[in-house]
């Protein structure tokens, strides 16, 4: 059985399973503030949400690195193995 074989709709443990999902919503939240920013560049309310939202996001990422490994190709995760291709695709998680 191949590597990519064994990680077919992956069950993530719920801990690991919450803060992917969070990093999903919150990496949303800030896409569509940065698209909404790009039309309308002096809303302050939107540029501080943006702001918080980013910075969220930021932390949520580096803490899903520090538990679980990288979470993009491009976010190296400061080991010395290069564990990317070790964890389950995105569509291959099941999203309960």
């Amino acid at each position: 059985m191949s590597h990519r074989q064994m990680h077919r709709q992956a069950q993530l443990p719920k801990e690991q399973y919450d803060l992917l999902r969070e990093i999903m919503q919150v990496g949303f939240v800030v896409v569509e503030l940065q698209l909404y920013l790009d039309t309308h560049p002096n809303d302050r309310q939107a540029l501080r949400l943006y702001n918080e939202s980013a910075m969220c996001y930021h932390r949520l990422i580096m803490e899903y690195q520090r538990k679980y490994g990288m979470l993009m190709a491009h976010s190296p995760d400061g080991t010395e193995e290069w564990r990317w291709i070790g964890s389950p695709w995105p569509w291959e998680i099941n999203y309960r």
